[in-house]
């Protein structure tokens, strides 16, 4: 479970455009929770791909990012949205960060619509959050993130290391819905994937002429301390270099293995 991350703001005084996300996501939960139920048209229903004219299309593909399917699908998605969101938006601008935002989510929906073999309704705002995270491993790739690893150990990494086992995660579960294409997959998968695909995409030809890619860890900041009392700190320490530091190797190691293992066992 992601915690935190040491990447200031350097373009914008405070990430609106995020806050209210995942305002309006927490409120469509409460929502549900009071046993009100949201209008159906809100949740995207792939069997509607194939009738882009029908306004409940339209509905669904932007409306889906504000239903959960329980207090842990929400809770997941808001801290990697919180973690990872506003720096992004710092870089996009408000108003580019939001369309970034409703894009790839609408491109998660889309992918997940058209590998889905059921149909089937779409909840959750995990694929633009997989947008956001690709927007945030071409933009920071170096800059530190906290998390609770095994859903107990807390470790600190480069942000490139948490996305790519979140990535490989994604495609071993991705490919395993092949292999089971009769069984209705509760994760969408494919939503993820298409997600972070249009993330990167827009990163790279959308951004802002005068955002760099791949800027140094902590946006120029001495890494500060973390606000609870210990974290493990894996990856490289200053001035170290894989081909010269074993220590630096096995953290490295010690991380993929806590984090893959994590993100393959913990839904």
């Amino acid at each position: 479970m992601l915690l935190a991350d040491q990447n200031r703001l350097t373009r914008i005084a405070f990430p609106w455009v995020t806050v209210a996300l995942i305002a309006l996501c927490t409120i469509g939960w409460l929502v549900e929770l009071s046993g009100t139920p949201l209008p159906e048209a809100l949740a995207f229903n792939t069997a509607l791909l194939a009738t882009p004219g029908d306004p409940v299309f339209w509905a669904g593909l932007f409306g889906h990012v504000f239903v959960h399917a329980g207090f842990m699908h929400l809770l997941g998605n808001m801290l990697a949205l919180w973690v990872f969101g506003d720096n992004v938006e710092d870089a996009f601008g408000h108003l580019r960060f939001l369309g970034f935002f409703f894009a790839t989510s609408s491109a998660g929906a889309i992918a997940y619509a058209l590998t889905d073999g059921h149909a089937s309704l779409l909840v959750g705002a995990s694929g633009g959050i997989a947008g956001v995270m690709a927007g945030y491993l071409l933009l920071h790739p170096r800059a530190r993130v906290a998390l609770l690893a095994l859903k107990g150990v807390p470790v600190s990494a480069p942000a490139s290391w948490f996305v790519g086992c979140w990535l490989g995660g994604n495609l071993l579960h991705a490919m395993g819905n092949f292999d089971n294409p009769a069984e209705p997959n509760p994760i969408a998968w494919f939503a993820h994937l298409g997600g972070f695909a249009a993330g990167l995409a827009l990163t790279i030809f959308a951004r802002p002429a005068d955002v760099a890619l791949f800027q140094p860890g902590l946006a120029g900041d001495a890494e500060a301390h973390w606000f609870w009392s210990r974290v493990y700190h894996l990856g490289l320490r200053d001035g170290e270099d894989y081909s010269e530091s074993w220590p630096a190797v096995g953290r490295a190691l010690i991380f993929f293995v806590l984090v893959g293992l994590g993100l393959l066992f913990a839904i």
